[in-house]
């Protein structure tokens, strides 16, 4: 791939060396190696922060006032902070059915829940998070994130840290560089062969872990993917991944782009409203741990770099897919070895 983004033709791994190379991310590094777009624009990415502790009403204010922004509310659930630096920021309670029973009612001009509502947005104050979500922002702009965790911190956020049942996370959804079956199978099995190690990288809390959300692509998925001989065209490529993976809960969440490629053939099989088309990988993985005053968004987004470098390189690719099958046919006692030992000899992140 170049950052012109043109599609190759998948080629072999290479042959196994002894010295495998590595994949480096520096500390200060924000923007990946593909910087364009299938367009040839600048690639950008959107962010998703999901926290407890205040309360959506708490929440506009505190973004309104450290982004210095105008707060428009749409419902009870769901507000608007248009921003000099951000762009129009999105704050809105995570759970779907309750914004759908507050905008029907905004729609109808009632001003008052009724008492199924008011039993719902009961039990959601607890339980169910507040999500500040970005538009399209450029990379560089990340740090911004950061100092606005920082403010919802002091105004008393919590992460996911801060309670059993907080599984709450931060979903990256970096702007594709190309669109073509090549360079999307390529994000498809970075992602796959990183996983475990971005697991422990991210210290990915149990609780999030042991909920259907953020599940892996299941193994014999994997073992597709990776094959030397895969060499899939754009509809096969979204076929053989619904037919494995026909739900949003992945932590690479791949339907919102097979949405935007082929819409109806992705509602053949997913029938969600929640699947909202774009040019987008959706990257649920990492936790959102608000509380922890060493936590940032940015450092998050540098794990997923290195994916991105990975993906990149296509002879570091082959070879680790190699090696991953290599791993596979070994006797039990090395397979029971850990498979994220073999990728730290591979990346590494400053």
């Amino acid at each position: 791939m170049s950052d012109q983004s043109p599609e190759t033709k998948h080629q072999a791994p290479a042959p196994v060396g002894d010295d495998p190379p590595r994949i480096r991310i520096d500390r200060d590094t924000l923007v990946p190696v593909q910087t364009l777009n299938e367009a040839g624009k600048r690639r950008r990415v959107g962010v998703e922060i999901e926290l407890g502790g205040l309360g959506i009403d708490r929440t506009v204010e505190v973004v309104a006032a450290h982004c210095g922004g105008e707060a428009v509310r749409d419902t009870d659930y769901v507000a608007r902070v248009r921003t000099a630096q951000l762009g129009e920021l999105r704050v809105e309670v995570d759970f779907e059915l309750l914004k759908r029973m507050g905008h029907e009612r905004s729609e109808a001009g009632e001003a008052q829940p009724g008492v199924p509502e008011e039993l719902l947005a009961a039990i959601a104050k607890d339980l169910v998070p507040c999500e500040v979500v970005t538009p399209p922002i450029d990379f560089e702009a990340l740090p911004a994130l950061d100092a606005l965790c920082a403010a919802l911190r002091s105004a008393g956020a919590t992460g996911t840290d801060e309670g059993w049942l907080n599984a709450f996370g931060v979903h990256f959804n970096p702007e594709t560089p190309g669109l073509g079956a090549a360079t999307v199978l390529a994000y498809m099995r970075a992602f796959a062969l990183l996983h475990d190690w971005l697991n422990r990288e991210l210290e990915v809390d149990l609780t999030r872990r042991l909920t259907p959300y953020i599940q892996p692509f299941p193994a014999d998925y994997v073992k597709l993917v990776t094959a030397s001989d895969y060499d899939p065209d754009l509809d096969r490529l979204i076929d053989d991944y619904l037919s494995h993976n026909p739900t949003r809960n992945r932590a690479l969440d791949m339907l919102p782009l097979f949405s935007h490629l082929d819409r109806e053939r992705v509602c053949s099989v997913v029938d969600d409203s929640r699947v909202n088309p774009r040019p987008t990988f959706h990257y649920r993985l990492p936790n959102s741990r608000l509380g922890d005053p060493e936590w940032s968004v940015t450092r998050e987004w540098r794990h997923w770099l290195a994916l991105e470098a990975l993906a990149d390189d296509q002879a570091a690719l082959g070879e680790l897919c190699v090696r991953y099958h290599d791993f596979l046919s070994r006797p039990l006692p090395a397979v029971l070895d850990s498979w994220r030992d073999t990728v730290d000899a591979w990346v590494e992140v400053g």
